[in-house]
């Protein structure tokens, strides 16, 4: 901002926080399962998870993995026609590489507004280990 002598006005006059309407009419939550106790590395990452509608009933829901195109995801029961609706998802880390991976997932309802503040997750996938076994040569006297 200038004032009248051209002088450049750098003092803060006010701070504007505003809330996201969106936000208060969508939500989408989703938990990462534990795999069952059975000694083995798990392969599968599976996520449950919901997205729920005060307003109107949930029309679509979407799935990325780090900054990937969105992928739709399907309700558990198959059809958008709830206010709340179900899903999960199974990622398989092997497939990704090694480092850590944002997993997001939103919701669309059948108003139009879609989620600004996706349900969010981070994984870890570790380097491969490979092991190499060499056979033993021995020398006969």
């Amino acid at each position: 901002m200038l004032d009248s002598a051209g002088n450049e006005l750098i003092q803060t006059l006010a701070t504007v926080s505003t809330v996201d309407p969106v936000d208060e009419i969508l939500d989408t939550q989703m938990s990462r399962m534990m795999p069952q106790a059975g000694g083995e590395e798990p392969t599968l990452v599976t996520y449950h998870g919901q997205g729920v509608s005060s307003i109107s009933y949930i029309a679509a829901m979407y799935y990325r993995i780090d900054d990937q195109p969105w992928q739709p995801l399907t309700p558990s029961d198959g059809v958008f026609d709830e206010s709340l609706e179900s899903f999960s998802l199974t990622i398989d880390p092997a497939a990704l590489g090694p480092g850590q991976h944002h997993i997001q997932a939103y919701s669309v309802d059948a108003e139009g507004n879609v989620e600004t503040s996706p349900a969010s997750d981070l994984i870890v996938v570790a380097p491969s280990v490979q092991y190499v076994f060499l056979p033993l040569v021995t020398l006969a006297p």
